[in-house]
């Protein structure tokens, strides 16, 4: 082989193997210049909030116990067990992964559609959200709004199921 044809042999080898290398090196070093980040319609709770920190208790008086599900809670004053169907409809084959539960502010609540009810004592919540993603952790890692779009409430939660693993 001539030394031209060695010298483009090796340049080409260095090249297919350097290249990945200088390319990660700068999506890192340039990343916040990027739009890297995915837009999310709730509000995402960081660092996650301990489900004990809102005081809802279960029809028996005592602190929520979560079973190893995603669930999504909702204030009952404002969100309905057939939107919380319809959220649960829309959300197709991962819907099984999704328990829902309804906050009650008095004795009886219309359980119809939702798998538990809480009850409500001190409540550290703000009046800008009713609806709330709790994980299989029992951590409090999403926010929504009642007035939001449920079509952007079930993009969330796809994306969600899709990157996690639990639940």
């Amino acid at each position: 082989m001539s030394r031209l044809r060695v010298f483009w042999l090796l340049l080409g080898i260095s090249l297919i193997i350097a290249l990945p290398w200088v390319a990660a090196k700068w999506v890192v070093d340039h990343a916040d210049h990027m739009q890297l980040a995915v837009e999310v319609s709730g509000d995402i709770i960081n660092p996650p909030a301990s489900l004990d920190d809102f005081g809802w208790q279960d029809e028996n008086g005592e602190s929520v116990v979560i079973d190893s599900h995603w669930w999504l809670v909702a204030d009952s004053t404002l969100i309905q067990a057939d939107w919380m169907r319809s959220i649960l409809y829309a959300l197709g084959s991962d819907a099984n992964r999704l328990k829902t539960a309804l906050i009650c502010h008095a004795e009886t609540c219309d359980m119809e559609g939702v798998d538990a009810i809480f009850f409500e004592t001190n409540a550290i919540r703000d009046s800008d959200h009713d609806l709330w993603l709790i994980d299989p952790r029992s951590r409090v890692v999403m926010a929504f709004a009642h007035a939001q779009s449920p079509k952007a409430m079930v993009k969330d939660l796809k994306r969600l199921f899709k990157a996690s693993h639990i639940g």
